[in-house]
């Protein structure tokens, strides 16, 4: 309880004019065993005193108070009771610095109805119903997400921004299926799962049997249901449940500190470039912040010419006209995604940008770089000091080609130390 009341300052709620009034005379968030008042066109608590801004009865207050801005709530499929955070209140800002509210074990009773400024923190328990609703994701929702990722989660998908980078394209929701979270994105065409349900815990395939029955009644037999961004373990347990399974990528997983050092021979080449780099150059390396948009934004768009004009297949021209849209989202709210970010600048321009997130305990994730290719080496350098920077964990994951060639051979040229399988799910026949 006193790690929810810590989150509110008495400075900050002095001057703040949401709590205790209210829009109608039975509001959502109305605090249990007291009545409301008429004032203006609004009602306010019969304890709160309007001049001077204080509760009359704060000794006496009710739990609805003492944990606000955190509630109860029963989800929107009213299938959990979750503890949640009401994003109205000028406090719910200081959350980040506050994550160990995530760990709380909070008694439910009395759960309020959803509303749109909820932000889910954590499952509590289920209510026994059992609806067909999914409930709305939202970039709000990242510390939600993030506390049930597996702790050695090492893929991509495993991480927030994988997903949210992409919501201009994607309608993401969500549920709790027997204590997993279970992440659903929808398309003009189709919804499917882009990462299998999340848990610490393992997870029963009766649970991705209801996944499959909830895409299934979403997609109308129009598409095929699948769940994405599967682990080799879970995807040998699905198969042999009777899944049908299908190998999709592989991610590149390398050792940090070899590509902070570039100690030997077989990185002599990336060491060369590096050099070249730091003698012809007027630079800095920089923490990436809005004022650096613009500038990123320029090199995205001559960065995305020079790719458009080499890409050799379908594949790369897709992956290349839907791209942007991802760095932008990255570029314009990196730390609500979960994102850090690094600059370049050479000459106070910016010749190269990368966003990376971590997953799990010990492995960092590089999601994005983009560099001038005009500038030999700017590439090479930002890469290594990346790695340099990040020296809390023990891998990097660059991610999969895709298919693209040339990708596959820049990332071999670091030699990463294993590739990581991941692979698709159907249903069962």
């Amino acid at each position: 309880m006193e790690k929810l009341i810590k989150l509110t300052k008495q400075e900050l709620c002095a001057k703040c004019d949401i709590c205790c009034r209210f829009p109608d005379e039975k509001p959502n968030l109305k605090p249990t065993g007291f009545k409301l008042k008429k004032h203006g066109e609004m009602f306010v608590c019969e304890a709160f005193d309007l001049n001077t801004g204080k509760c009359l009865k704060y000794s006496k207050r009710p739990l609805d108070c003492k944990i606000y801005p955190f509630a109860m709530a029963k989800s929107i499929d009213k299938e959990s009771i979750m503890l949640i955070l009401d994003d109205l209140c000028p406090a719910a800002k200081e959350l980040d610095t506050n994550k160990q509210i995530l760990n709380t074990n909070i008694k439910t009773r009395n759960p309020i109805e959803w509303e749109e400024t909820f932000v889910p923190l954590k499952f509590l328990k289920k209510t026994g119903a059992n609806t067909d609703i999914l409930n709305p994701m939202r970039v709000s929702d990242l510390l939600f997400f993030n506390s049930y990722i597996p702790k050695t989660s090492n893929l991509s998908a495993f991480s927030f921004a994988y997903h949210f980078t992409w919501e201009d394209f994607f309608k993401f929701s969500w549920k709790i299926i027997d204590g997993a979270l279970c992440v659903f994105a929808r398309d003009i065409d189709n919804t499917f799962m882009p990462v299998p349900p999340l848990s610490d815990k393992k997870v029963k395939p009766a649970v991705f049997e209801r996944c499959f029955e909830l895409m299934d009644i979403q997609n109308k037999g129009k598409t095929e249901s699948r769940i994405e961004n599967i682990p080799k373990e879970t995807a040998g347990e699905l198969e042999k449940a009777g899944f049908r399974i299908a190998k999709k990528d592989e991610e590149y997983i390398y050792e940090r500190k070899k590509l902070e050092l570039l100690s030997g021979d077989k990185y002599k080449h990336i060491r060369w470039l590096i050099n070249t780099f730091e003698k012809e150059n007027d630079f800095t390396f920089e923490d990436y912040s809005t004022k650096y948009l613009n500038g990123c934004a320029d090199l995205l768009f001559k960065w995305l010419e020079e790719k458009r004009k080499k890409a050799v297949n379908d594949n790369e021209q897709f992956l290349l006209k839907n791209i942007d849209k991802a760095h932008k989202r990255a570029l314009l709210e990196p730390q609500a995604l979960g994102l850090e970010g690094k600059v370049l600048l050479v000459n106070n321009k910016v010749a190269a940008y990368t966003f990376g997130t971590p997953l799990g305990k010990d492995t960092f994730c590089v999601m994005f770089e983009v560099s001038d290719h005009n500038i030999k080496g700017a590439s090479q350098y930002i890469f290594m000091k990346m790695a340099g920077e990040f020296s809390k964990y023990k891998y990097f994951n660059t991610m999969g080609d895709e298919g693209i060639e040339t990708l596959r051979a820049n990332k071999l040229h670091y030699h990463p130390i294993k590739t990581v399988p991941e692979f698709i799910s159907y249903n069962k026949r």
